[in-house]
Parts: C-alpha cells; structure tokens; sequence
C-alpha cells in the first residue's frame, strides 16, 4: 500500500542518511546531510497529505545534492538550464510524490556509482521537459559499470539500479543504462503524472554500449 511504501522511503532514505551523517567528517558535511534528510522528510509529508511538488523546486534541490557530493569527491557536474520542448509553464509543473520519489532515487543511485566505481572527472546531466513527460540523460565519464562480483562491484543491472528501472517501469517510464568503456550513461523518461500503461514495451532496458 502507498502507507507502507512510504513507510520504506522513511526507513531507506531518511534513516540512511541520518545514519550516515553521525559519521560524516565534519560538521558542514553533518549539517548538510541532516538537510538533505529534512528534505526527504518534507517530500514524505507532502505525498501522505496528497499534495503535489513543484518540479522546478525538485530539480533544484537535486542539482545543489548531486554538485556537493560529486565535488566531494573530485567529479564535476555540468548541468545546463533545463530545455522546454513545447509549450509550457515556467515556473514548472507540479508532480506528484511516486514520480518524485523515482527521479530522486535514480539520480542519486547513479550518482552513487558514479562516485563508488567510475574513476571519472565530470558527470553531465541534461534535463527536457515537454507537456506530458521529463527526459534526463545522466553521463559520466568513467569506465562505465562493473561486471565482477565482489563487495563494492554491482553488475550492469544489479540491485540498486536494477530496482530503479522496476520502480520506474512501474509508473509507466522508461530506463535504460548503458555502461560500456565510453562512461555510465543512464536515460530516463518519466510521465509528469503516474500512469498504468508503459511508454513503450519492454519498459526496462540494459544493454552495454
């Protein structure tokens, strides 16, 4: 049910992160996690009250994440302004949590593997929005995934990102990764309002460039 599935965000994502900022080296590095939960925290109210996010304001809370965690640990984010494809309200649409919740957690997992495997400099990330959808490219330029087992390698379509794609497909998006020696590249297309039929079948792709 949606209680329990947010019941799982609190405990995946908020208790994670509070977990994590005991640990963090420094009290900027602790202040700045402890927001980020808050953040989570807010997301999580917001959808149990039915109430829908601005997506601009979404995007923008990603972009200044991702940018503080990459420069942590030596990777630069180029991340342009976000293009319109058709008519469209700037200030942005507002978008209900589950579709919230898949684009947060597919940018910070492959932001996580970007950090945790990739040997890359710089991450670009393209964001369009037409009326009905959101399309984002995410690309670094590293060694692209690991394929060999071990405690720190996850195979291209291995847990983390392989339940994104589910919870993507589930909301009748697209996903798809491709992680050959050109780098991670992750493609993804989200309906700016949940749906039941998927864009397109299959509705989940990995395949190795």
């Amino acid at each position: 049910t949606e209680r329990l599935r947010i019941a799982r965000d609190l405990h995946d994502d908020v208790g994670a992160r509070l977990l994590a900022a005991l640990h963090q080296p420094s009290l900027p590095a602790t202040r700045a996690t402890v927001r980020d939960a808050m953040g989570d925290i807010r997301a999580i109210v917001s959808g149990l009250a039915g109430e829908r996010l601005p997506l601009d304001h979404v995007l923008g809370d990603l972009r200044h994440e991702m940018a503080r965690r990459l420069e942590a640990a030596g990777i630069v984010l180029e991340w342009p302004p976000e293009v319109l494809d058709g008519p469209g309200d700037d200030a942005g649409p507002l978008v209900d949590y589950p579709i919230y919740r898949a684009l947060t957690a597919v940018l910070r997992e492959a932001t996580s593997n970007t950090i945790r495997h990739s040997r890359a400099s710089c991450v670009w990330l393209t964001v369009a929005r037409a009326p009905e959808h959101l399309r984002v490219i995410f690309q670094d330029d590293g060694q692209g995934l690991p394929t060999g087992e071990g405690a720190d390698a996850e195979p291209l379509g291995g847990h983390g990102l392989g339940n994104m794609r589910q919870r993507v497909a589930e909301l009748g998006g697209l996903c798809e990764v491709l992680g050959g020696e050109g780098g991670l590249r992750l493609e993804l297309t989200l309906p700016l309002a949940p749906r039941t039929v998927p864009l397109s079948k299959p509705s989940v792709q990995a395949v190795r460039a």
